[in-house]
């Protein structure tokens, strides 16, 4: 028997509850005409086979060109020759009637707007051709908005699409007591939407935590207005750390035998790693490492490598002559498009820092190399007798609007959300030497604004140019950071 459907609704919200993100119960409906748009791009059209035995009616449309309508439903023609076997809920999911068009024509005008959609790929979840899409199946199952009233709370969640999920991250202070993070959501929802934890209801955070795949994240499961569309949130926390006092006695591995600081330390190694692929072109190490002889007990080693230079191959960008190495507060992910946005500098910052101190010393590689063009041409670079390589040890704290922005080598030091900045350039130093970064601020510090903040150890200052020595170490330790 059927119910009515805003018990329906009610019903699948309840009935979603602990359901990952991609379960067929939980997308089905939400993927039904958007295919391709956010699971495995465009040309890797969702495969729903497996899912029609859960689903009741389901109806095969074999698109062979053109626009083809069935009880309403319209897929966007694909090309003569070119079609894909797609399988449409033309039933009921768990008692939502999935009734999606009165009339086949209605998604004729719309072609150019589902081929871009369909030409998307994964990271294009809120394009052109989705925001015309959306119009036309009313509105979205959508969280827009998410705070929290509570002391605990550091800074107000934000919602974002990452990895194929829907995410809902924030911080708590450090001294938090987990154990008593019971928190009431205000949610703002799209028009006529339905989620399930409501707002206003206390939710038990407690366990949340941001534990990478281990994290025991609290659902939201939402409604949309027609009762036809599905979406799930998964919440978790972070928490607003300060930089413990790094002294460099304990690293954590990286993979191929390559390994970083613990804690929220990041290295260029997974950049050399790449490079390593190639033979002939580097054959050695880590360029950031432990060594046993620091100012006190272990340090670490920050080394400029010689790696030949190639041009662009199987998709690679060009290797360049010379590459810097790089300790840096932040997280290091390859773009194999830019390889200085990779560099994602800085941390989500919650006071006000004032310096950097440690000690660091620095040895001059041989021979220098200075590349021309390096913005095209990164794998070519000459030799420069008359110039010696210098470190750069540099603190630069910058605005963001959310904490999913960052800034990167390209945009580091000249970019108009500077904040404050600091930077020791130095030369060749036998012994260490004890280092104090005063930050210069350039911006009033406001503490309702978010900020993040960087700590940046480069063996090459204009490693981000593709210039430098080959075999040049910076090595630093006892780094600590003293905020206001």
């Amino acid at each position: 028997m059927d119910m009515p459907p805003h018990i329906a609704a009610h019903a699948v919200v309840d009935d979603m509850a602990g359901i990952d993100g991609d379960h067929p119960l939980a997308e089905a409906v939400h993927q039904v005409l958007l295919v391709g748009h956010h699971h495995h791009g465009g040309a890797q059209l969702v495969d729903l086979h497996q899912q029609a035995h859960q689903l009741q009616g389901p109806l095969r449309v074999q698109v062979s060109g053109g626009l083809v309508g069935d009880d309403g439903v319209g897929v966007v023609h694909q090309g003569p020759g070119n079609g894909y076997p797609l399988l449409l809920a033309a039933g009921e999911l768990r008692g939502i009637a999935v009734r999606l068009f009165p009339q086949a024509h209605q998604l004729q005008h719309i072609g150019d707007a589902l081929a871009d959609l369909l030409g998307a790929g994964p990271y294009r979840p809120h394009d052109k051709g989705q925001v015309v899409i959306d119009r036309l199946l009313l509105d979205q199952p959508e969280i827009l908005k998410m705070t929290f009233d509570n002391d605990m709370v550091l800074s107000q969640p934000e919602i974002k699409y990452e990895n194929y999920k829907y995410e809902i991250v924030f911080y708590v202070k450090p001294d938090a007591d987990l154990s008593k993070l019971q928190l009431t959501p205000i949610i703002e929802l799209s028009k006529g939407a339905i989620v399930k934890p409501v707002s206003g209801e206390v939710v038990d955070f407690s366990k949340a935590i941001d534990q990478g795949d281990n994290t025991e994240f609290v659902y939201f499961n939402v409604v949309s207005e027609n009762y036809q569309k599905t979406r799930q949130y998964r919440a978790r926390f972070k928490i607003g750390q300060s930089v413990p006092k790094a002294t460099f006695e304990n690293w954590v591995s990286e993979g191929n035998d390559f390994y970083k600081p613990e804690g929220q330390w990041a290295t260029s190694n997974k950049g050399i790693s790449l490079i390593k692929i190639f033979p002939g072109l580097y054959d050695g190490g880590a360029i950031v490492a432990p060594v046993t002889e620091g100012q006190s007990g272990k340090a670490a080693k920050i080394s400029t490598a010689y790696t030949t230079g190639k041009e662009s191959i199987l998709g690679f960008p060009p290797i360049p002559v010379i590459t810097s190495g790089s300790l840096f507060l932040g997280d290091f992910e390859v773009d194999t498009k830019n390889t200085l946005n990779s560099t994602q500098f800085g941390i989500p910052y919650f006071q006000k820092p004032i310096r950097v101190k440690g000690y660091y010393k620095y040895k001059p590689g041989e021979k220098y190399y200075y590349c021309k063009d390096p913005k095209n041409n990164s794998n070519k670079a000459e030799l420069d007798p008359e110039k010696t390589d210098q470190g750069a040890l540099s603190a630069v704290l910058y605005e963001v609007d959310n904490y999913t922005e960052f800034l990167n080598g390209e945009t580091i030091f000249n970019s108009d959300k500077i904040v404050a900045i600091a930077q020791l350039i130095t030369g060749q130093q036998d012994s260490f030497k004890e280092f104090d970064l005063t930050l210069d601020y350039k911006q009033q510090y406001n503490p309702a604004k978010k900020y993040r903040f960087a700590v940046i150890f480069s063996s090459s200052k204009d490693g981000d140019k593709f210039c430098g020595a080959g075999g040049s170490e910076l090595i630093v330790d006892e780094v600590e950071v003293v905020n206001e």
